[in-house]
């Protein structure tokens, strides 16, 4: 039946256990990783860390410091704060 509820409400939706995985098909294999596997569930963190960037950043713009490189250490942003010249910024290799 397409396009009709078959469950109306949560009691009727079946569920699955562990007993009735379901057929597994095939695979096919990673090549860039040594192991062959792929990551799963990273993809869901990576926007935060541009949030929390933006935010540490946001925040101590009212003091003149338009950038900080991670980690955002407490010591890093206090020497920031305490008007560091270089601003709590680790050494970029050259």
């Amino acid at each position: 039946m397409v396009g009709t509820m078959s469950a109306t409400t949560i009691l009727g939706h079946s569920i699955d256990r562990r007993e009735d995985p379901g057929p597994l098909t095939g695979s096919t294999p990673f090549l860039a990783d040594p192991l062959g596997v792929k990551g799963i569930g990273e993809s869901g963190t990576t926007g935060s860390i541009s949030a929390v960037w933006n935010a540490v950043v946001d925040a101590l713009a009212p003091y003149g410091i338009d950038h900080l490189d991670p980690p955002f250490t407490p010591e890093k942003v206090w020497r920031a704060l305490r008007s560091d010249p270089d601003h709590g910024r680790t050494a970029r290799p050259a």
